[in-house]
């Protein structure tokens, strides 16, 4: 049976689930445990820090890092960098979601209810988010004073965020949106052939292999 790739499965049946079996160029056998949602590195942005300009990693998930924990609903990942003088590490918190669908129609989603790994460092993101339940009363003019994509307005005091036709929407384990795809990658497991260790590991969906039986996966 012919093979095609993640995203062009996720094209064809307009969803895809967790726990299917997929395959690598170099890994026979992988299991999809989740999907996460990484900021595209053109979306990185520079901030000042201790007087020198640092690269804010923005929620860029490293397809290679040095250490992560890998949780039920969360990857946390152990990440270095350079500050101009010295050498640091920090520690990345990241939502896995367990499946993915296209969107169909325009729609409009309150950036409360949303992880947007491209805001991570924005400060008027950050403060909506501390605020969940207790509300942040949001202007036009906040929205555009703080650097926001176009593609989010003030509506009824709230930040909304347009999502496209053809936005892919990641979803909790209950069904919910909780983000809209900007880099989207696989958090897959599989058992090390030697030591049969299980291993954790992150791929593009172009990157992953599922049988095509033209059915929904």
């Amino acid at each position: 049976m012919a093979k095609v790739s993640l995203s062009e499965k996720l094209s064809e049946s307009k969803q895809l689930s967790s726990s299917i079996i997929v395959s690598s160029v170099l890994v026979n056998k992988l299991e999809v445990y989740g999907y996460v949602n990484s900021c595209r590195h053109e979306d990185m942005i520079l901030i000042p820090k201790n007087n020198s300009a640092v690269a804010s990693l923005n929620g860029i998930i490293n397809k290679s890092p040095i250490s992560e924990i890998v949780l039920s609903n969360f990857l946390y990942q152990f990440v270095t960098y350079f500050d101009g003088k010295q050498t640091s590490t920090i520690g990345l918190h990241i939502p896995i979601y367990k499946s993915l669908c296209v969107l169909n129609e325009q729609k409009k989603y309150n950036v409360e209810d949303l992880y947007i790994p491209s805001l991570r460092t924005n400060l008027l993101y950050r403060k909506i988010k501390a605020r969940i339940g207790t509300g942040v009363e949001v202007t036009a003019n906040m929205i555009r004073k703080n650097g926001f994509p176009e593609n989010i307005i003030e509506e009824d005091s709230k930040a909304m965020f347009i999502a496209e036709e053809g936005a892919i929407l990641l979803r909790d384990k209950e069904g919910s949106i909780r983000s809209i795809g900007e880099e989207i990658l696989a958090v897959c497991r599989y058992l090390h052939p030697e030591t049969g260790t299980m291993c954790y590991t992150q791929l593009s969906l172009d990157e992953l292999f599922v049988e095509n039986d033209h059915g929904a996966v």
